[in-house]
């Protein structure tokens, strides 16, 4: 993992959180964006996020991609925007995401290298639900390792992890 510190990007609601340390972090994993309908899209420009994220989650997920020979699927980490339900609906009392404070990212599955297959989480949970814990547990440990409490949703297609100050 390669971390550079980076100032806290303009533009967004003008009472957007300010992120404690900010950084770009560049993985010893491939990383891939989910786009929906025009399928992955290898992101080359790092990840923006908290440092903290950085050395817990993001390190937790490249660590069992290292060791298994995967790629990382997501579809963000910061995001300045309240938080809400996987429909849309926000959830209440209203408050941050923990997108907004970039402690969060929404992790869509793995690709494994060699044959490059696309493993999305519904994937993972069906064909390898014990290789799906052991990473969802493994991010949690790392988080609480940490003095964190986790934030761990199961979506439909996606697993929401972060964690609150």
């Amino acid at each position: 993992m390669r971390i550079a510190v980076v100032k806290h990007p303009p533009g967004g609601p003008a009472d957007k959180p300010l992120i404690v340390n900010p950084v770009r972090v560049f993985l010893r994993c491939p990383v891939y964006y989910d786009t929906g309908a025009h399928g992955l899209l290898p992101s080359t420009q790092g990840i923006f996020c908290a440092r903290l994220f950085a050395e817990t989650v993001l390190r937790a997920l490249e660590e069992k991609a290292v060791k298994y020979h995967w790629g990382i699927v997501h579809v963000g980490v910061y995001n300045p925007r309240k938080a809400r339900h996987e429909d849309g609906s926000p959830i209440l009392p209203v408050r941050w995401s923990n997108h907004a404070w970039a402690r969060a990212i929404d992790w869509k599955g793995l690709v494994e290298t060699a044959s490059e297959r696309y493993l999305s989480v519904p994937i993972l949970r069906r064909e390898a639900p014990v290789r799906f814990a052991e990473i969802v547990d493994y991010c949690a440990h790392k988080m609480r390792a940490a003095s964190l409490l986790p934030e761990i949703v199961q979506e439909s297609t996606w697993v929401h992890i972060g964690y609150f100050p």
